[in-house]
C-alpha cells in the first residue's frame, strides 16, 4: 500500500495529515519520497523519525531517513528507490508522529511544505 502524506509547519510545530489505516502486526513501513519546500537556503543536516517504526535494536531512534540540504536551495527532493522497511509499532496510522529534527543540534530552518511518501510491505 502507497501513503502519500503532506504537511506543513504551523506555530513553529510540523503538522501531518495521517489518514486512518490500521496495520497488522506483521506490516513494514518504508519512506521511498521526500520533499520538502525550506523558507530559506540554509545548510541543513537533519533526520525524519516517526513513531510508526518500531522502537527496536536495528532502529533504536525511530528513524526514516536523515538527509543534508545545501544552502544553494530551498528544496530537498528524495526519491529511495531501494528504501529499508520497518516494523510497525502502532495499528493506526492516524494515532502516529512524524518529526523532522536537526542532527546536529542547530535549529532547523522553518518548513513551508513537506510531502512523504510511504509503503508497506
Amino acid at each position: 500500500m502507497i501513503f502519500d502524506i503532506y504537511g506543513k509547519q504551523v506555530g513553529g510545530k510540523l503538522v501531518v495529515e495521517l489518514p486512518y489505516h490500521e496495520f497488522k502486526w506483521t506490516d513494514q513501513i518504508a519512506l521511498r519520497r521526500v520533499i520538502i519546500d525550506w523558507k530559506t537556503r540554509e545548510k541543513t543536516f537533519a533526520v525524519i523519525k516517526s513513531n510508526l517504526v518500531d522502537l527496536g535494536p536495528e532502529n533504536p531512534k525511530q528513524q526514516l531517513l536523515a538527509f543534508s540540504k545545501p544552502a544553494a536551495t530551498t528544496i530537498t527532493d528524495i526519491d529511495i528507490p531501494d528504501p529499508e522497511f520497518y516494523r510497525i509499532q502502532i495499528q493506526q496510522m492516524d494515532g502516529a508522529s512524524i518529526s523532522v529534527e536537526s542532527i546536529f543540534g542547530k535549529a532547523l530552518p522553518k518548513i513551508n511544505n513537506i510531502y512523504l511518501q510511504l509503503v508497506t510491505l
